[in-house]
């Protein structure tokens, strides 16, 4: 079951980087743009991901609490330091 959870835990972490960067490229694009309609078009696509960017961290979170459970983890530092600078 540890193993499970790890293995979502990494897999949400690493979709919640993809699609973060995926939205950090298109900010960076849409100061290049001069056409409104190619600036429609990056705003609708950046805020379309905005349900995976935010699902992705949640389950990033679930999992990495149900971890510190699983492998009796709440008295290591790592685990208070990654939450604080989660938040």
């Amino acid at each position: 079951m540890y193993h499970w959870v790890l293995f979502l835990h990494i897999l949400s972490a690493f979709l919640f980087t993809l699609i973060h960067g995926a939205s950090t490229k298109v900010i960076f694009q849409i100061r290049k743009e001069t056409e409104p309609a190619r600036m429609a078009a990056l705003l609708e696509l950046s805020t379309s991901q905005m349900g995976w960017l935010y699902g992705s961290l949640l389950v990033m979170l679930g999992a990495g609490i149900a971890l510190t459970f699983l492998g009796n983890f709440w008295q290591s530092a790592w685990v208070w330091i990654s939450l604080a600078l989660l938040v």
